[in-house]
């Protein structure tokens, strides 16, 4: 949340309301390098496990526009109503014509840096106004066949630019069809994927997302507290992840490390970001 926060915080002076906010423990190990609200703005996003869709709609908040995706009883039990509640009264057609004429902006100033323009879709089919973006709800049950999902869903998740998956893969026994689902997105290839250049020999500095964004591949940001102790058979460990991710071919940069308050238990916290090795 801290790396969506600053795109939508108060103005200087007004008091910040944090009785929400997770309980840190001590200074980052990491300090965050990506502003991720500027990142994520203007693009498809893919929220895995959405749950009440707290990660997801702060995204939208920003500019993303996002796909809200859980179990089907998770969509149709709070995430859906959650959508909703936070839907803004502009009606949906201005604000994806509002995001047509910022993209095409965009793209002239991209090229005109002698940039490759980054892909700018617009809403996924279904989608609310929310804050500066938008969202709409698909149920995703990641060890089912996709195909069959995405004809029920009418969205296709793997035409997201960016994926977020926060405190989802904490189980082990759901972490090898997370890895499949993760997968499935980074490496589909769509037309408007190509107008991202896959370069990742120079990290995204705070306040260069915006020009930065078409030159950077497409990405998820995981964020995992390991729960594991040292004898857990339930539990996925830190380690595990972070191997398990580079046997898949999947490239692994840290962007924020600290302790998290789990339960009156300090637990290591990480946000990665993940991309397809070798790109």
């Amino acid at each position: 949340m801290r790396l969506l926060r600053s795109a939508f915080s108060p103005s200087e002076g007004q008091p910040i309301d944090s009785s929400h906010a997770p309980a840190l423990l001590g200074p980052a190990r990491h300090k965050p390098t990506v502003h991720l609200g500027r990142l994520l703005a203007g693009h498809r996003v893919l929220d895995l496990g959405s749950g009440t869709g707290l990660a997801g709609l702060s995204a939208a908040a920003c500019g993303a526009h996002v796909l809200l995706t859980d179990l089907a009883s998770v969509c149709e039990g709070t995430l859906r109503a959650n959508m909703q509640r936070n839907c803004r009264t502009v009606p949906l057609g201005e604000a994806a014509a509002s995001c047509r004429a910022q993209c095409s902006e965009e793209k002239s100033q991209q090229e005109h840096q002698g940039m490759a323009p980054g892909p700018c879709d617009g809403p996924w089919a279904g989608a609310v106004g929310i804050g500066q973006g938008s969202a709409a709800v698909m149920a995703l049950d990641w060890t089912e066949p996709l195909e069959p999902q995405i004809q029920a869903g009418g969205n296709d998740p793997r035409d997201a630019d960016f994926i977020l998956a926060v405190d989802t893969i904490w189980l082990l026994d759901i972490f090898h069809a997370f890895l499949d689902i993760i997968l499935a997105v980074l490496s589909h290839d769509r037309a408007s994927a190509a107008a991202i250049t896959t370069t990742t020999a120079t990290p995204l500095q705070p306040g260069n997302e915006k020009t930065g964004s078409a030159q950077c591949q497409r990405a998820c940001f995981l964020a995992f507290v390991e729960r594991a102790d040292a004898d857990s058979k339930l539990f996925v460990p830190k380690e595990a992840v972070d191997q398990e991710l580079r046997n898949r071919g999947l490239a692994v940069d840290t962007i924020l490390a600290e302790d998290v308050d789990v339960d009156g238990v300090a637990r290591p916290g990480r946000v990665l970001r993940v991309t397809l090795a070798n790109h």
